[in-house]
C-alpha cells in the first residue's frame, strides 16, 4: 500500500528495480563525491570570507532597499487567496499523499467516454521494442526502474485528469472557472507528454542509442497511435535508418 509504484504497473521483483546502491557504491561515484566535498569546502571558505568582508562594508540603506524589493511573481497572473483550513488540506495531501484504496475509489468515480477512438491510456511499450531491449540485456523479463517509475507517474497523472475533465465538461465556456480548468488540463497534458518523452529516451538508450536524435522529430510519430509509446511509424523509420 505504501509503494511509490502504481499497482497497475507490473513488478516481478521490486528489489531488482533499485539502481541506486550500485551507482552510489561505484568507484567513479566515490571519486566524484570526494571531489565535490573538497570543492564544497573551498567554496564555503571563500563565501565565508566574502560574507565577512561584505558585512563590514554594507550600508544600512542597501539592506533596507533589498528588503523592499518587489516580488516578480506578484507582477502578473491571477493572484488568489487560500484560506487557512484549505491550506492545511493542500499541505497534508502534498506531504502525506493518500492511502492506495482511497486513491482508487476517487479514480473509479470518474469514467470519461470520448467521441471517436481516443481513450485515456498510459502508453504501452511496443512489443518489438521490448524484445530488442530484452535481447540487448539478455533478460527473460523486463526489469527497469526508470520505466516502472515513469509509468507509475503517468497512471497517477491520468487519475488527476479524470475529475478535471468531468468539471471542465460540465462548465459553460463563458464560466470564469472554465479557463482555469482548461489551463490545468493543458499543463497536465504537457507534463504527461514530457514523461512519455523521458520513457522513450530511456528505452532508446538501451535499444539503439544512435536513434536518439530521431526522438526529436515529430514527423516520426503518428498521433493516431496514442496507445503505443513509439508506434509503428517510428519503428518503421528506425528500421530504415538502421538498415
Amino acid at each position: 500500500g505504501n509503494s511509490p509504484f502504481d499497482s497497475r504497473v507490473s513488478i516481478s521483483d521490486p528489489n531488482s528495480l533499485s539502481i541506486l546502491p550500485s551507482v552510489r557504491n561505484s568507484p567513479q561515484s566515490q571519486r566524484d563525491r570526494n571531489q565535490r566535498t573538497r570543492g564544497d569546502r573551498s567554496v564555503s571558505r571563500s563565501r565565508s570570507r566574502s560574507r565577512s568582508g561584505r558585512s563590514r562594508t554594507r550600508s544600512p540603506s542597501i539592506v533596507r532597499s533589498r528588503s523592499h524589493s518587489p516580488n516578480p511573481a506578484a507582477t502578473y497572473g491571477n493572484s488568489f487567496h487560500i484560506s487557512r483550513v484549505k491550506s492545511r488540506q493542500v499541505h497534508k495531501w502534498l506531504l502525506q499523499g493518500l492511502p492506495a484504496n482511497e486513491a482508487k475509489a476517487l479514480r473509479l468515480n470518474f469514467k470519461p467516454e470520448f467521441d471517436g477512438t481516443f481513450e485515456l491510456l498510459c502508453p504501452k511499450l511496443d512489443e518489438s521494442m521490448e524484445r530488442k531491449w530484452l535481447r540487448s540485456k539478455n533478460f527473460p523479463k523486463l526489469k527497469d526502474y526508470q520505466e516502472t517509475m515513469l509509468k507509475s507517474i503517468q497512471y497517477q497523472m491520468l487519475d488527476s485528469i479524470r475529475p478535471m475533465l468531468h468539471a471542465w465538461n460540465q462548465l459553460r465556456t463563458d464560466d470564469p472557472l472554465f479557463s482555469s480548468l482548461e489551463s490545468s488540463l493543458r499543463l497536465l497534458g504537457f507534463a504527461f507528454a514530457n514523461v512519455s518523452k523521458l520513457r522513450r529516451e530511456n528505452v532508446i538508450r538501451h535499444v539503439a542509442t544512435s536513434m536518439k536524435p530521431l526522438l526529436k522529430d515529430p514527423r516520426a510519430f503518428s498521433s493516431r497511435e496514442f496507445e503505443r509509446l513509439f508506434g509503428s511509424k517510428f519503428i518503421d523509420v528506425m528500421v530504415k535508418e538502421v538498415d
